[in-house]
């Protein structure tokens, strides 16, 4: 039984414990639906009381010359779709794959832009089904938080790390750069034939010159590391003003941004049949930056530009726009749709630009209130942090407790472990406007460094 039929019949048994006022729709109610709508529209029989409701909940519009269910339109801008059951698995599968296998919380967010009928427990029960995303989450581990760090703007802070990916002698590229904005967490993926400080440099020109150069640049792989970059850009780039901060190892998205795009350009390769991934990572950088993020509660392209990312004609027409190759062919499609949504947002198109000046200056306003908005998110996710350390974590006891050493911070003779003995600690917790740290004060160190360590 493949996964689509195993889905269906999941499908059916979850049915059968639902109320019969549910918005579930077979096949068959969906098209009765519709011709009970248009017989009503068109004054064919008389209105009864129980057709009134029918007319509250549901609406019909002409989408390349079929009928499709909606919700009736309060808002002219948004149409919200019905979908029946034996189109829920296909649209489910192409919209999972075009947010990278994203989850739950993800396929929710995504869906419920455009449909309205689509429950949590459909979207496990799909999700339950997919064997990449079953290998996925065997594969991806959770980082710990304990010190988000909080910027006040793009590009204050960026973070650079290196991925190795050999996994293909034919492929001349060995590695994958990962730049980071801190704040909106839009992500820039390159791929590096080598490891060298070089050649991360010049791709980081590369994106300054298009995004902007920001303040602070870490690295996980060190304060080494990061301080050769900035000494390179230096050198390539002499009016450059950049300085090199601190890794923060405790960063959540960290780890979590790397086994993402190790397991999506897997995914991909396997999808295209193809061992070239340094070809698939542009799209990978893609399903990143629009994929929702529960910290921001928007997507980092969102965060960045103050507006959702556009792909063409496919994300204001619903269904097939395979036909369509030239303006005329758009005209005529137009005429022909009474999809409200579609000629509202392509007649934009004609606005001459006197108009578009607002428009533009509206956007940079989406985009600084974007940031303000994503800055307040991330504040109220480091509450939550803090929130489940206090309820997780007990305070420590007066004693001894081994403490490792962090392997980017370590010389080469350093032992693995220390041993700190904490005599008096008390805490305060400071705001501030960049970040907000843990302050120890009155404290004082006993330390004693392990002799088989």
């Amino acid at each position: 039984m493949d996964a689509k039929s195993k889905f269906n019949s999941e499908l059916k048994k979850n049915r059968e414990k639902l109320a019969k006022n549910a918005s579930c729709l077979t096949d068959e109610q969906y098209n009765n639906i519709i011709r009970q709508i248009l017989e009503l529209k068109r004054g064919v029989k008389k209105k009864e009381p129980r057709d009134f409701q029918l007319l509250k909940r549901f609406d019909v519009i002409l989408v390349q010359d079929k009928h499709k269910l909606i919700v009736p339109m309060k808002d002219k801008s948004v149409v919200l779709y019905y979908v029946s059951d034996g189109k829920l698995y296909d649209l489910l599968k192409s919209t999972h794959v075009s947010i990278g296998h994203g989850g739950r919380d993800r396929m929710i967010k995504e869906l419920s832009k455009k449909y309205k009928n689509i429950s949590r427990s459909d979207i496990c029960t799909f999700l339950q089904l997919c064997e990449t995303c079953q290998e996925k989450q065997k594969s991806i581990k959770k980082a710990t938080v304990v010190k988000p760090i909080i910027c006040s703007e793009f590009n204050s802070r960026c973070q650079v790390d290196l991925i190795e990916f050999q996994m293909f002698s034919n492929e001349k590229f060995k590695y994958i750069m990962i730049y980071q904005d801190h704040l909106t967490k839009f992500v820039v993926l390159r791929p590096l034939e080598h490891k060298l400080i070089e050649e991360v440099a010049y791709n980081l020109i590369d994106i300054f010159t298009l995004l902007g150069a920001p303040c602070i640049i870490q690295s996980a792989h060190g304060r080494d590391f990061s301080n050769d970059i900035v000494n390179c850009l230096r050198s390539l780039w002499p009016e450059l003003k950049i300085v090199h901060g601190k890794p923060n190892h405790s960063q959540e998205n960290e780890e979590q941004v790397k086994q993402y795009v190790k397991s999506m350009l897997i995914i991909w390769m396997q999808d295209q049949k193809s061992s070239h991934w340094s070809e698939g990572l542009r799209f990978i950088q893609l399903m990143k930056n629009r994929t929702y993020n529960s910290n921001l509660k928007m997507t980092p392209h969102e965060a960045l530009f103050g507006t959702k990312f556009k792909v063409g004609l496919s994300e204001k027409i619903s269904g097939n726009v395979a036909h369509i190759d030239s303006e005329e062919d758009l005209e005529e499609f137009m005429e022909k749709s009474e999809d409200i949504n579609t000629k509202q947002s392509l007649s934009n198109s004609n606005i001459v630009n006197e108009e578009m000046i607002p428009v533009i200056q509206l956007n940079n306003e989406n985009s600084n209130d974007s940031d303000k908005i994503a800055k307040e998110n991330l504040k109220n996710h480091v509450k939550d942090i803090k929130k489940n350390s206090d309820k997780n974590f007990f305070p420590v006891e007066i004693g001894a407790f081994r403490l490792p050493v962090l392997e980017n911070n370590k010389k080469h003779e350093d032992s693995r472990n220390i041993f700190p003995v904490i005599e008096v600690v008390f805490q305060k917790f400071i705001t501030n406007i960049s970040y907000i740290d843990l302050i120890m004060e009155t404290t004082s160190f006993i330390i004693f460094f392990s002799v088989n360590n």
